[in-house]
Order: structure tokens, then C-alpha cells, then sequence
């Protein structure tokens, strides 16, 4: 993904492709969808990091309790990586990554 896409894949319903009741019987596959990351960010200590392919940077995006802490540019294999720590955190202000 691009630095954008992946600030935009956080938002909430940025990527769904459900627009009207009826689209909910179109789909088609019951695996993971795009609308679970900002969904899972929130709950989480949640860390993305994305490089296109033709790109010489990625970029890594911590979210901390569904606020995101920092974005920054990072040395990455193209792709998309998602670690999610303290699933259900309770949110402590005073912890950190």
C-alpha cells in the first residue's frame, strides 16, 4: 500500500464496499475485509507497516487504543505487515509501545 492508502485503510469505513442493504447479500467470501482494521486498532496496540513494490520506503503506522501515535517512513519488505498486541487493552495513557 501507499503511505495514503494505509492512513486510509485506518479510517473507519474508508474501504467498505457495502453501500446499500442489499450489498450485504452480494458477498461473496468470509475471510478477513478491510473494515476490520480500523475495528481491531481500536481495541489494540497495532502496528502496520506497508511498501509498494515500486517503492524505496515503507511506511509504519502504530495505533495505540484506536489513536494513532506515529507515522513514519521505514526500511520494509515490499508488502503488508499487521501485528497486534494486547488485544482488548484497557487503556493507560501512562504506557507506551
Amino acid at each position: 500500500m501507499s503511505h495514503d492508502d494505509a492512513l486510509l485503510a485506518l479510517e473507519r469505513y474508508a474501504t467498505s464496499k457495502i453501500y446499500k442493504d442489499r450489498d450485504l447479500f452480494s458477498i461473496r467470501t468470509l475471510g478477513f475485509r478491510g473494515e476490520a482494521l480500523p475495528s481491531i486498532a481500536s481495541v489494540s496496540r497495532f502496528t502496520l507497516v506497508t511498501r509498494k513494490n515500486a517503492s524505496d520506503a515503507g511506511t509504519e503506522i502504530k495505533v495505540d487504543g484506536g489513536k494513532i501515535r506515529s507515522v513514519s517512513e521505514v526500511g520494509a519488505p515490499a508488502g503488508t505487515m499487521v501485528s497486534v498486541r494486547q488485544l482488548f487493552l484497557i487503556h493507560r495513557p501512562d504506557v507506551n509501545f
